[in-house]
C-alpha cells in the first residue's frame, strides 16, 4: 500500500508542472531539479533552434545513459565482492550426484552384509566337510544343482 501522496509544483524547461508523489516534496524537487538541468545541457549543446520536445528525448536518453553506467558499475562491484559460487544448476546436480553416490555406497555395503552373513546352525550329521557348506551358499546364486557343481580334487 503506498503512503500519504505529496503534491510539488516544479520548473522544467520553463514550463511549471505540479507533481504527485509517494517520494518526500524536496526529493522530487531534486529529481526535477537534475531534469531541468539535462534538459538545459541539451539544449546549449545542440543547434540553437533545437525544439522543446526533441530536447525532452535527447534529455531523456541523457538521463537514460547515466542511469544504465551507474547500474554497470554497481553490478561490477556486487560482482568482485560476491564469492566464486557456482550456479545453482551446478549445485543441484552435484547435490544430487552426492546423493546417488551414497545411496550406491549404502546399497554395497547391504550387499556385502548380506552377502557375508553367517548361515544358520546346521547340525552337525548335516555338516560333512567345509565344501557342503559352500555348496548352499553358492546354490543361493546359480539356478544349476548342487551336484551339478564341480567337485574339488581332495588334498593328499
Amino acid at each position: 500500500m503506498t503512503g500519504p501522496r505529496t503534491v510539488v509544483k516544479v520548473r522544467i524547461g520553463g514550463d511549471e508542472y505540479t507533481l504527485r508523489s509517494d517520494r518526500p516534496a524536496d526529493y522530487t524537487q531534486a529529481v526535477a531539479d537534475h531534469v531541468d538541468r539535462t534538459l538545459k545541457d541539451v539544449q546549449a549543446g545542440g543547434s540553437a533552434g533545437v525544439e522543446t520536445h526533441k530536447a525532452a528525448i535527447l534529455a531523456a536518453l541523457a538521463i537514460t545513459d547515466e542511469l544504465f553506467q551507474e547500474r554497470a558499475v554497481g553490478q561490477g562491484m556486487a560482482e568482485r565482492l560476491q564469492p566464486d559460487l557456482p550456479h545453482p544448476e551446478r549445485r543441484a546436480k552435484d547435490r544430487k550426484r552426492e546423493l546417488m553416490v551414497a545411496s550406491y555406497l549404502v546399497l554395497i555395503e547391504i550387499g556385502k552384509r548380506w552377502f557375508y552373513r553367517t548361515a544358520p546352525a546346521v547340525p552337525a550329521s548335516r555338516e560333512r566337510t567345509p565344501y557342503h557348506r559352500l555348496l548352499r551358499r553358492a546354490a543361493r546364486f546359480t539356478t544349476a544343482s548342487p551336484a551339478r557343481l564341480p567337485r574339488p580334487v581332495p588334498r593328499q
